[in-house]
């Protein structure tokens, strides 16, 4: 994504509107329940969106290990629902190959996240990327003993410690 494609105010807008939706939200709300500093929650956010988008490096929290102190509030089919109110709230508020980049950034955090919690509980989030075309840009021939580039065929070593 060009550094120009999304802002830091642009996530900080989707990050509060998301979380308002979420507050609201018959099947999300209960899961968001334990949070009791939206403040601090939200900025949380927007330093991991920020992070994810733009590679500012100011999030340092680790996901996996946060969800897993909740993980009694959380369901698997709770991911289904985070994703569709995000893909709502990303639409609405981004030019259309910014959403997209957004929320498929989402769905590869979701599943990730969904498989770390629940593993082989976890519903089939390949259902809820968005549906893209997936085409090479370019491609390389296979390499045979005689057309193996020579910095390839150096001898590499790995260090002793590994």
């Amino acid at each position: 994504m060009s550094a120009g494609a999304i802002t830091e105010a642009d996530i900080r807008m989707v990050v509060e509107r998301f979380y308002n939706e979420v507050r609201v939200d018959q099947n999300l709300n209960e899961a968001f329940s334990a949070i009791t500093d939206w403040d601090d929650h939200l900025e949380r956010m927007t330093e991991f969106w920020g992070s994810m988008m733009l590679s500012t490096g100011r999030y340092k929290g680790n996901p996996v290990a946060m969800h897993l102190i909740h993980l009694g509030r959380i369901q698997p089919e709770m991911f289904e629902r985070w994703l569709a109110l995000w893909k709502k709230v990303t639409s609405d508020a981004l030019r259309p190959e910014v959403a997209t980049e957004i929320q498929q950034r989402a769905a590869r955090i979701a599943s990730r996240l969904s498989t770390a919690l629940f593993g082989a509980q976890r519903p089939d989030l390949q259902t809820l990327r968005p549906q893209i075309s997936l085409q090479p840009y370019r491609s390389t021939p296979v390499f045979t003993e005689e057309t193996i580039p020579r910095p390839l065929r150096q001898y590499h070593r790995l260090r002793p410690d590994i």
